[in-house]
């Protein structure tokens, strides 16, 4: 704290290291370390700067995939199919017959999960 203002120690490093500069950029980290406060990893750009770097160094997130499309999907679209037409068991009795949760099941009649095409 300086001044009664608090600083992150990257930021401060920055300042300390190039002067002041505008609030509203970011200080990036070329070594990708979060707590690194060595001057000669630090770069000060914006939002989409600091996104770019991320995406150009292969470290975004994937979108989620849901359905058939997630590779870690338990279900078949067939099964998906089944779960939807079954209205004589109670949504915890599917997810038994299934080896899914229950608010998968739920998730899947309300079409959050294998949500339906429309035609």
């Amino acid at each position: 704290m300086i001044d009664r203002k608090f600083f992150r120690s990257h930021r401060l490093s920055y300042s300390i290291h190039y002067g002041n500069f505008n609030e509203r950029l970011f200080i990036c980290h070329r070594c990708d370390n979060p707590s690194c406060v060595n001057p000669e990893h630090l770069f000060c750009g914006t939002h989409t700067d600091n996104m770019r770097d991320m995406v150009k160094k292969g470290r975004e997130n994937p979108p989620r995939q849901y359905g058939k499309n997630n590779p870690n999907h338990k279900l078949t679209k067939r099964e998906v199919e089944q779960i939807r037409n079954i209205d004589y068991l109670s949504q915890r009795k599917i997810a038994t017959l299934f080896g899914v949760s229950q608010n998968h099941i739920k998730d899947i009649i309300k079409n959050r999960y294998w949500k339906v095409s429309v035609v």
